[in-house]
């Protein structure tokens, strides 16, 4: 059994935060400020059920509403 430090966990987290931002800035061009910041306050398992549904985002929009459906403001 290996065992994962808190550093070691983070840049998990980290580097599948960067891929799903690779992912939705090459579906969408680019992303506003605020929607690269919301990102950054994704726990992992919202990451990971955001990766689910970005696959049925039609635009933007329905990133920007996934966003307020499963992030509580700042």
């Amino acid at each position: 059994m290996t065992l994962i430090s808190s550093w070691e966990q983070r840049g998990i987290e980290k580097g599948r935060e960067q891929i799903l931002e690779v992912i939705l800035r090459h579906r969408f061009n680019a992303l506003p400020p605020d929607l690269t910041d919301r990102l950054d306050r994704l726990t992992s398992d919202q990451m990971d059920e955001l990766a689910k549904a970005l696959f049925s985002f039609k635009d933007i929009d329905d990133l920007e509403q996934w966003l307020s459906q499963h992030l509580k403001p700042a």
